[in-house]
């Protein structure tokens, strides 16, 4: 008998944090939102979870920022303590890139450094500390000063199992693994020329900051990489956007698209999840164009649109992450957007692109699930827009996560 596919999509503020269940057989998360997503709804959630003896098959950090982050390094992580004897709930296996994944079988380990390159080092951390400080007041017990403690520390302190099926090394194209009994995962993201590009802007940052060593790797290096990447953000402001609501739908298709350039969200972790049949797209805050390159190396001999039972948009519905090229070759019934509007998102450009393409099925109906309801997505809910493309608009309740079965 087939279970059902269960996907939490969790109120996580201008984040992601996402709990994907096979019956009560499997359990997935993907990324752990803001501090007060973890203490407000993950936790509980979790909590169940233990009671009723179900671990976390795998846990999931998609990429380094401080909404995806912060409630798995001040939460779930600093509370669960050793895996061998969790505080909270088992968790099997954490898929999490730092520093270390990438080069380490190339350099040696160093655990002394000299007092100007640990300052460089702690001056990384501390810019790190200030771009988490400045974003939203949504940090309910904020990362001490003296801590300087990010997930990597916390995965080793811990002794949890990290990327051990990618063989301790990054988890990175290829790579399909089965995570828990009925589901498989396929990288989509990140490629190695991603994790490449974001490793020389490391090095380079070393560099001009002083750091003298030759010696890139250890313990040292993953609190201050975790931290530097916090502030690696390309600047999407400049993007040209429609304002306002025009009386037309596909005014909005008139945006130009330009790709996110940021190296971090280019390390992001994209796959798609396969259990019993049924496939999810899920593309944390990845890249289109090496989604669609990976895609079409899957799915090479279906013919497009390819299907999914569920896309999960890449970056909170982010126009510069879904390109017309990737909505136009992907489709379902089911698109999830997470985010609470902050930075402007879900963009008008990419609502518009997933609803006026026709049809891949008879009786299509695309259902648009969001855990907030956004000013942009008051936009699309007109009856009659709704009627003439064949979508419909799910809100979850306030202070709720959007529960979609499949």
């Amino acid at each position: 008998m087939t279970q059902p596919l269960i996907i939490t999509l969790l109120p996580a503020e201008d984040g992601d944090c996402l709990l994907l269940s096979l019956g009560t057989e499997a359990h997935i998360l993907i990324d752990a939102g803001r501090s007060s997503t973890y203490t407000g709804y993950l936790r509980p959630l979790l909590l169940t979870q233990a009671t009723n003896r179900q671990p976390l098959n795998c846990c999931i950090i998609t990429h380094i920022d401080a909404d995806h982050i912060t409630g798995a390094v001040n939460g779930l992580f600093a509370e669960n303590g050793d895996a061998n004897s969790p505080r909270l709930i088992p968790i099997q296996q954490v898929w999490h890139n730092s520093y270390r994944h990438l080069f380490s079988t190339l350099e040696s380990m160093v655990d002394t450094l000299s007092v100007a390159d640990q300052t460089v080092l702690q001056q990384i951390i501390a810019r790190g500390k200030i771009t988490l400080a400045s974003g939203p007041a949504l940090e309910a017990h904020p990362i001490s000063a003296r801590q300087g403690t990010m997930l990597g520390t916390l995965l080793l302190r811990h002794g949890y199992a990290w990327n051990t099926d990618a063989g301790q090394e990054a988890i990175k194209v290829p790579l399909v693994a089965e995570v828990a009994p009925g589901i498989v995962l396929k990288v989509l993201s990140p490629s190695l020329t991603g994790l490449q590009n974001l490793e020389r802007r490391w090095r380079r940052t070393l560099r001009a900051m002083g750091f003298s060593s030759q010696l890139h790797s250890g313990a040292p290096f993953d609190d201050a990489y975790e931290w530097w990447l916090l502030t690696e953000k390309s600047d999407l402001s400049a993007l040209p956007r429609l304002i306002g609501a025009p009386s037309s739908l596909t005014a909005h298709l008139n945006t130009q698209f330009r790709e996110d350039t940021s190296s971090a969200n280019g390390s992001s972790i994209a796959l798609v999840l396969e259990a019993d049949g049924r496939r999810v797209l899920l593309l944390g805050d990845s890249h289109p164009s090496v989604v669609m390159h990976e895609l079409e190396c899957h799915y090479a001999n279906e013919p497009r649109p390819w299907w999914f039972d569920c896309i999960k948009l890449s970056h909170h519905g982010s126009f510069a992450n879904n390109s017309p090229d990737l909505l136009q070759a992907t489709d379902s019934d089911c698109y999830l957007f997470s985010t609470n509007g902050r930075h402007g998102h879900p963009d008008a450009a990419t609502i518009a692109w997933v609803v006026t393409r026709p049809i891949s099925r008879t009786g299509q109906i695309r259902r648009l699930g969001c855990n907030y309801e956004t000013p942009t997505m008051r936009q699309f809910a007109r009856a009659d827009w709704q009627t003439q493309y064949h979508y419909q608009i799910e809100v979850a309740p306030t202070g709720q996560p959007l529960i979609v079965s499949l």
